[in-house]
């Protein structure tokens, strides 16, 4: 039952790719943070998430991120958080700096 299981994440998977690179193309950030919020819930169904990354992911959110989510293989406490303008990812690292943690590094690109 398994491989089922694994089918059905790949697909919804491929869903997000798909749709994230058509709302890159339109340059929807919004529709791109949404996904990355799907992207991440399936990171978390497969068990790959720490409570680390679910802080950080979390807090990004509360502050005022379009979507964040943890990257690269997991439990390496790697997340990325999009915004919408400069001023609103200054806000969020700031954020993250003051009071999450778990966050020990905060860069801003």
């Amino acid at each position: 039952n398994e491989p089922k299981v694994f089918a059905v994440i790949m697909r919804q998977y491929a869903e997000i790719v798909a749709n994230a690179n058509r709302a890159i193309a339109r340059g929807d950030l919004a529709a791109v943070g949404k996904l990355m919020d799907r992207n991440h819930t399936l990171m978390q169904y497969l068990s790959v998430s720490c409570s680390e990354l679910e802080a950080i992911v979390n807090k990004c959110r509360e502050l005022g991120a379009l979507g964040a989510k943890m990257s690269g293989t997991g439990r390496g406490g790697i997340a990325v958080a999009l915004c919408a303008s400069e001023a609103e990812q200054k806000k969020v690292a700031a954020g993250l700096k003051a009071s999450c943690p778990e966050a020990k590094f905060v860069w801003q690109y």
